[in-house]
């Protein structure tokens, strides 16, 4: 598992387009990281960055950083084989892309690499911070029929953007079970996101 520290966090977000805009002509004066995820997250350990720079502004994102332990845990796999994480976290990816690309609320994806070798390269996804702006609600929390009702909204948004792309139409069958998704998640023969071409 790769250390997110400060210099790792620079290195990789220097590598997204956005940041590259943002930081035209600033210079960093300091970066501070702290994980949101402590106990949680089935594959990933979530981090939250800051750039800050001399001129006072800052650029805030996420690090999803896979980890082994967490997958083991989680689905209870074998600690040799993981290529089950690589499968999820690359998968991971994929959807994350795939959002990027339409209408639907969702973080926006400065990078992601990858994962092909846990140990030396194990991938990353770099988005858009909601902390501040968005809430994680657990098991004891409430929500109102307005916080539920938005979320249909954006679930059928998503549909339909779905819907648009032939290759993934399938996504919105109606019969289709959710354990049959994870079950593809860590199929390798799956054609759970078919490579579509946006």
């Amino acid at each position: 598992m790769v250390v997110v520290d400060e210099e790792y966090a620079l290195s990789v977000i220097r590598k997204s387009k956005n940041f590259q805009k943002f930081e035209e002509g600033k210079k960093v004066k300091s970066v501070s990281i702290r994980v949101l995820s402590d106990d949680q997250g089935y594959v990933a350990v979530v981090h939250h960055a800051i750039v800050h720079f001399e001129c006072g502004t800052d650029f805030s994102f996420i690090i999803k950083a896979p980890s082994l332990e967490r997958c083991v845990d989680t689905f209870a796999l074998d600690n040799d084989d993981p290529n089950s994480l690589t499968l999820v976290h690359n998968r991971e990816c994929e959807v994350y892309e795939f959002l990027d690309k339409c209408n639907v609320l969702a973080p926006k994806l400065y990078d992601m690499r990858l994962a092909t070798d846990l140990v030396k390269d194990p991938g990353y996804i770099l988005m858009e911070s909601f902390v501040g702006r968005g809430v994680v609600l657990g098991l004891r929390h409430q929500v109102s029929s307005k916080q539920v009702i938005n979320v249909a909204h954006h679930l059928g948004k998503m549909r339909a953007e779905v819907g648009k792309i032939k290759d993934v139409k399938p996504w919105n069958d109606p019969f289709r079970v959710e354990g049959t998704l994870v079950d593809e998640l860590f199929d390798k023969e799956s054609t759970f996101m078919g490579a579509p071409t946006f």
